[in-house]
């Protein structure tokens, strides 16, 4: 599986699928996809703050809602991959609590 078909699968048709089995590969390229999509928002909400002359405590909030809006975004797809590629593993849903909180 590709960068931009792991991206497809994960966002698109499997939302919050906790069903079926993800790849090794859908995995690792959604997580990458993912983390280059929280350095890039990082980036360009500071830059945005900077180039607009807002003080700290202005540029924390936008920071804040910025990262906030791309983690509620995310997070249900990462949770259903994440469960997916738990079950592809060879591990069942009874041990998943206790990885998810390591």
């Amino acid at each position: 599986m590709k960068f931009d078909q792991a991206i497809d699968s994960a966002l698109v048709k499997n939302y919050f699928n906790l069903e079926g089995k993800a790849t090794r590969s859908e995995y690792w390229w959604f997580g990458l996809f993912v983390t280059i999509l929280m350095f890039a928002t990082l980036f360009l909400a500071g830059t945005v703050t900077v180039s607009i002359g807002l003080e700290a405590s202005g540029m924390a909030k936008v920071l804040n809602y910025s990262t906030g809006v791309v983690l509620a975004v995310t997070f249900l797809p990462t949770l259903g991959v994440f469960v997916r590629r738990f079950r592809d593993a060879g591990r069942g849903k009874m041990k998943l609590p206790s990885f998810s909180f390591l």
